[in-house]
């Protein structure tokens, strides 16, 4: 992640237990355990691979994902 030109954090899917799958399956059977599930069509997010960083307006975030691409933007 690189915010104003700055990398401000990097990370791999190993970060997040092991492999973002397992952080899944953990979320699974932690649901399946309260009698509960996923949904169709529900959004499932596995964990940040960088720590949290405030933004302010005016800044500027690339991250930088290898095998997927790149994404950028800037708040006003």
């Amino acid at each position: 992640m690189v915010v104003n030109g700055q990398e401000a954090g990097r990370g791999t899917g190993a970060d997040v237990l092991g492999h973002p799958h397992n952080a899944l399956a953990w979320l699974a059977n932690h649901l399946a355990a309260e009698g509960r599930g996923f949904h169709a069509g529900q959004l499932v997010l596995t964990g940040s691979l960088v720590k949290t960083i405030w933004l302010s307006a005016g800044d500027h975030v690339r991250m930088e994902l290898q095998g997927l691409g790149n994404v950028e933007v800037t708040f006003t």
